[in-house]
């Protein structure tokens, strides 16, 4: 294993002093996959200094995007497939002089959220938010936010140079790929992050496209403002070819699953570095898996478990702690994404709601109208039409028309829910939440929630009233001798003097149906659409599990709720 090389001599363009940003120890990295350990790094050391691109270079599957998202905070102790050592530690040297450990305390450091940038393969920007919009994000959430006058210069200046002055009041869905980049390059830029990490950013390119990102990466590093500039810029990479012209430094992953470090002093180190690279990558070798018996996986697994679990206090006591200061900052962006997510899962679901109202309003009434035989009903109608009439407005009110509401809530908008969670998680847009600071339940889950705990009643009340509607058309076209006056009447006569008379009686018990299962549904949901995903088969899972469990969890409140309400 080779220890990290010495700069000699620092980038003409760089002005920034020397030091440390990101140190590395003895970092030890076992991956389990099914019942085998592969092992990802042992005893490896690192050290980069600010103001230097540095390319991270090693084949698939070597552990680039492992170190990476270990670094960021996206994977961690926690993780159920991996094993790291105790003695391992990444240091990131922040520019206030403060060091953050990443690895070695109970949880990720949350000075360090918003402090590195990620910038995803997928770009993962907001979809519901503008151009301009998804950058502003990402300022707001900066530890040391620019005041907005000078911000929104720097925002202008440099979409200017990145050639986005028209696009920034575009909505996502019309960008090209490389506008997607650069929208995504501004947004991480604007939380003037101590590393900025590129992972695969020439993934897919073509030559000319290739070297194009290459020269934005350079000039993102040495040629931006420094009240943006990122301390240190990490290319995460196979492409090395595309990127090495650029480059400060070259980060290889050894063999042996340590680190081999290249500075780059002159041109002609550069092109000696290129072959030797390509001669490293041929000849590289990952170590073999060691097989691991039931229990061996179970003891890690558990391990994870235990590790989280200890975690938890200290992780709810940083998002207590965070939050007020995240609603405060991000008040816009929080009734941004509450309407919008009102709309999807409220608004746009009243039609199915209303129309389900219509289509148990015409059933129960007509078959409770004809529940008396034919041949009683010119005698024995006449009396009891006002005591039917009463008992349709019970049952809809009370069972039927709540019951009904919550099933269509929960499968329209459980599942809309639990898809564009999972659309989320698989563009990394939940993980771009979380490198920019703000945790997805904080942003997206309490509106879910409530969203599903407001909308259960309010979609019950358009339910009752469509069936109400449905209902007095059958009778009325049904019953000549029944007038307005008497349907109206009879119909709330159980539930309150007259039809204005709200709230009518029962709708305490009511509201412990509806609420409790919208909470559960809304939990259900977001579990499953933010579960990791592998293919769009697991999204199609994702979303008939919330359907299913949602159903069967408003089944169970309505049932448990109306056994203690007929007990009392």
């Amino acid at each position: 294993m080779s220890a990290p090389a010495a700069r000699t001599e620092q980038p003409a363009q760089s002005t920034e002093p020397t030091r440390l940003v990101l140190e590395v120890s003895g970092l030890t990295v076992e991956s389990l996959q099914e019942r085998t350990l592969r092992t990802v790094f042992r005893d490896a050391e690192l050290a980069l200094p600010a103001g230097e691109v540095v390319l991270l270079v090693g084949p698939s599957g070597s552990g680039k995007t492992l170190f990476t998202k270990l670094l960021v905070g996206l994977l961690g102790p926690g993780s159920p497939a991996l094993s790291i050592a105790p003695t391992s530690h990444m240091r990131v040297h922040l520019r206030s002089g403060e060091q953050c450990e990443v690895l070695g305390t109970s949880r990720y450091p949350a000075r360090l959220r918003g402090a590195i940038g990620y910038l995803f393969q997928e770009h993962a920007l907001f979809d519901e938010l503008s151009v301009e919009d998804n950058i502003r994000f990402g300022g707001t959430l900066a530890a040391e936010p620019l005041p907005p006058a000078v911000f929104a210069e720097q925002l202008h200046a440099q979409a200017r140079r990145l050639k986005l002055e028209r696009q920034l009041r575009s909505p996502i869905e019309v960008l090209s790929g490389g506008q997607r980049q650069r929208t995504a390059l501004l947004r991480m830029l604007a939380l003037r992050p101590e590393i900025l990490i590129y992972d695969e950013p020439t993934s897919g390119l073509d030559p000319d496209a290739a070297g194009r990102v290459a020269a934005l990466i350079r000039q993102t590093q040495h040629d931006t403002p420094p009240a943006l500039r990122p301390g240190l810029s990490l290319v995460v990479t196979h492409d090395y070819t595309n990127l090495l012209g650029v480059a400060d430094r070259v980060v290889l992953i050894h063999p042996a699953r340590g680190f081999t470090v290249y500075p780059i002093r002159n041109e002609q180190e550069r092109e000696r570095l290129g072959a030797e690279l390509k001669r490293a990558l041929q000849q590289w070798e990952p170590p073999r898996p060691r097989p691991l018996s039931r229990a061996q996986v179970r003891a890690l697994r558990q391990r994870a478990e235990w590790y989280r679990f200890r975690s938890a206090p200290g992780r709810l006591w940083d998002l207590l702690r965070s939050t007020p200061r995240l609603y405060a900052r991000s008040l816009r962006w929080h009734r941004r994404f509450a309407g919008s997510l009102a709309r999807l899962l409220v608004i746009d679901a009243v039609p199915f709601t209303a129309l389900a109202g219509v289509a148990i309003g015409l059933v129960v009434s007509y078959f409770s109208l004809n529940s008396v035989p034919e041949q009683l009903q010119a005698q024995a109608e006449p009396i009891f039409i006002e005591e039917i009439i009463q008992g349709l407005g019970l049952a809809l009110y009370q069972i039927l028309a709540p019951l009904l509401a919550a099933i269509c809530l929960t499968a329209r908008s459980g599942a809309a829910i639990a898809g564009h969670l999972s659309h989320m998680e698989r563009s990394s847009q939940l993980d771009a939440l979380r490198v920019l600071g703000m945790p997805p339940w904080a942003l997206l889950g309490d509106k879910v929630a409530l969203s599903f705990m407001i909308g259960m009643p309010l979609h019950a009340a358009i339910c009752f009233a469509a069936a109400s509607f449905a209902s007095l058309v059958v009778v009325l076209m049904t019953r000549p001798l029944v007038t307005w006056y008497t349907f109206t009447a009879s119909y709330v006569g159980g539930l309150g003097e007259h039809w204005l008379d709200l709230p009518y009686h029962g709708t305490g018990w009511l509201l412990a149906k509806l609420v409790p299962a919208g909470l559960l549904c809304a939990l259900l949901a977001w579990r499953e659409g933010t579960r990791p995903k592998a293919s769009a088969r697991d999204v199609n899972r994702a979303i008939t599990r919330a359907i299913m469990q949602g159903i069967l969890a408003v089944i169970t409140v309505f049932f448990l709720v109306l056994l203690l309400e007929v007990r009392r």
